[in-house]
C-alpha cells in the first residue's frame, strides 16, 4: 500500500511539474511577443505609422529610449468597444478621447511596436503640437 502511496505522488509531482514548466513557457512567450516576431521596421504594423511617427520611433530606438512618450492618433475599425479599449491599454496605449473611429492618447516608444501590430489598429499619426501650428 506504501509503495503505491509513493508511485501515485511520484506521478502527481511529475504531472505537476509538466504543468508549471508549460505555464512558465507559455507566460515568457506571451510577455514577449516581440521576441516571436518580425523586426519592425519594414512590417504590416510599420506601414500603419506616418512618416513622421516613423521618424520620432527611430530617433527613440537610436537613442536607446524606450520609454519616449509620443501623442498619436489612431485610426480604428469600428465599432470601438470595451474590448479593444481593453487590449489598446494592455499593449501600452494611453487613451484620452474616444471619437468615432478615432482615438486619441499617448503610447511609450517601446510600447509603439505592440500598439501597431494590434489588427484593429489601421492608421498612427504623431500630433502637432499646438504651438508648431502656423496662425493665420
Amino acid at each position: 500500500m506504501k509503495k503505491l502511496t509513493v508511485v501515485c505522488m511520484v506521478f502527481l509531482a511529475t504531472i505537476a511539474a509538466s504543468l508549471v514548466a508549460l505555464t512558465v513557457h507559455s507566460f515568457a512567450s506571451a510577455k514577449h511577443p516581440a521576441a516571436q516576431q518580425e523586426p519592425f521596421e519594414g512590417s504590416a504594423a510599420w506601414q500603419k505609422l506616418d512618416l513622421r511617427m516613423r521618424q520620432a520611433w527611430k530617433d527613440a530606438n537610436a537613442a536607446g529610449d524606450a520609454g519616449r512618450v509620443f501623442e498619436c492618433l489612431i485610426k480604428i475599425d469600428e465599432p470601438n468597444n470595451k474590448d479593444d479599449r481593453a487590449i489598446l491599454t494592455g499593449a501600452g496605449f494611453v487613451p484620452r478621447t474616444y471619437a468615432g473611429s478615432v482615438v486619441t492618447g499617448s503610447v511609450r516608444a517601446g510600447n509603439l511596436p505592440d500598439v501597431a501590430r494590434l489588427p484593429f489598429v489601421k492608421v498612427m499619426e504623431l500630433a502637432v503640437p499646438l504651438e508648431l501650428k502656423k496662425r493665420h
